[in-house]
């Protein structure tokens, strides 16, 4: 499922079906988010979705917060509901939500770091990426660069680490090996002329 990012009444998401050879297939589908959204925008201040990861029975949400007030936070929401709505109504509801949870991540260079996506880990842990800009929800600012973190399986963040480069990361996927963890990043030069840059950096775990 590709998702809209609640902004500006972005509320459309679409589920795509993989098929037995886990590439995408045919019979995609819209989905509707306004009525979660709509809620979730009465919550929360500057309400704008920029990751999501499934992690056991949960599907996490990954709200980027702003540089002046808004809260990063992931929202999880129950799986087996989430799936259920898809089926019966395509839709994502409020009554899917489970918990909503804020994180300071700290700041670089003097701007609030702010999460951008996720990927989970067989282990439990996700591994998240966060910029630092100084633009509000939907709209493009200074970047002073961006980290990448680990979050705990009960959702404590272990590890948030700036990168060497001034880039605007906001895409990603990590894959586990025995004893690293390889992350492929995408970047946003908030250019249409500009290409995404794909990167790669390695982590190293216990």
């Amino acid at each position: 499922m590709t998702l809209a990012s609640g902004t500006k009444k972005r509320d459309q998401a679409v589920l795509i079906p993989l098929g037995d050879n886990g590439l995408p297939g045919t019979g995609h589908r819209q989905v509707d988010l306004s009525p979660l959204f709509d809620m979730l925008r009465s919550q929360i201040e500057d309400f704008n979705i920029e990751g999501c990861a499934v992690q056991g029975e949960t599907l996490h949400l990954f709200q980027r917060g702003t540089d002046h007030g808004g809260p990063n936070a992931r929202i999880d929401l129950s799986l087996n509901e989430a799936v259920a709505g898809l089926d019966n109504a395509a839709a994502l509801l409020p009554e899917h939500v489970i918990g909503i949870t804020e994180y300071d991540l700290g700041r670089l260079k003097g701007v609030k770091l702010c999460f951008s996506d996720a990927s989970p880990l067989p282990d439990g842990r996700l591994v998240f990426t966060c910029s630092a800009e100084t633009s509000g929800a939907g709209d493009d600012g200074r970047v002073t660069g961006s980290a990448v973190g680990t979050m705990e399986p009960g959702g404590e963040v272990s590890m948030v680490e700036p990168f060497d480069l001034e880039v605007k990361i906001e895409g990603m996927t990590a894959i586990a090996h025995d004893h690293w963890i390889r992350v492929l990043l995408v970047a946003d030069a908030d250019d249409p002329a500009t290409p995404s840059a794909l990167m790669e950096a390695r982590l190293e775990t216990p």
